[in-house]
């Protein structure tokens, strides 16, 4: 009988401090407007990474969870520490915050609005 593919263990972001890469904004309720930075591939992947940032939204309005958790990527707090401060701030109305902020730093670094330093080359930190 075949064996079950494996997959990869999740990696673990806990320690890990990403850094924001993308410009943005402020508006007045507190929210974060980030701006994506254009595609910088080449060649056929240039192509379609163009065509794909076209017919895609160049501003991505943050809800209040995320506007907080982007605030603190600053490449200093580690994915653990802005687990602890949305704690502190949200409350349980956040919970599970570690895998709530895991995904959502994961999908940051695979639009390129964030870098993990140490795994940006990698195994993908969005694949479970």
């Amino acid at each position: 009988m075949a064996s079950a593919a494996r997959r990869p263990a999740p990696l673990d972001l806990s320690k890990v401090a990403p850094a924001r890469l993308a410009s943005w904004d402020e508006k007045e309720d507190g929210r974060v407007v980030v701006t994506r930075p254009r595609p910088r591939t080449s060649g056929l992947r240039g192509l379609f990474d163009r065509l794909s940032f076209r017919l895609s939204m160049p501003r991505i309005r943050l809800d209040p969870v995320g506007s907080l958790v982007w605030r603190q990527l600053d490449g200093r707090r580690t994915v653990r520490q802005v687990c602890d401060e949305v704690r502190r701030e949200l409350g349980d109305a956040v919970e599970p915050v570690e895998e709530r902020v895991g995904t959502f730093v994961g999908h940051l670094f695979k639009l390129e609005l964030v870098s993990l330093p140490g795994l940006d080359s990698g195994p993908d930190p969005g694949d479970p």
